[in-house]
């Protein structure tokens, strides 16, 4: 599973780099995807976190409404 989301983590830093028109070849773009993707996960996490909490507050308030 990790794996499946570090090369989704990768195609979508190489896609954010191509879309700024940003070209790089060698090690200094694999090193940059490699960075953008490690900050692209992290956003990823904290977007589940943030969801979560919300599913916990619509629960709570389900369960003091009945």
């Amino acid at each position: 599973m990790t794996d499946d989301w570090t090369r989704r983590a990768e195609r979508e830093a190489a896609a954010i780099l191509y879309g700024c028109g940003t070209y790089y070849s060698g090690p200094t773009r694999e090193n940059l995807v490699a960075l953008m993707a490690a900050a692209w996960l992290q956003g990823v996490n904290v977007g589940s976190h943030e969801t979560l909490a919300a599913v916990e507050v619509g629960f709570e308030q389900m369960q003091a409404r009945l």
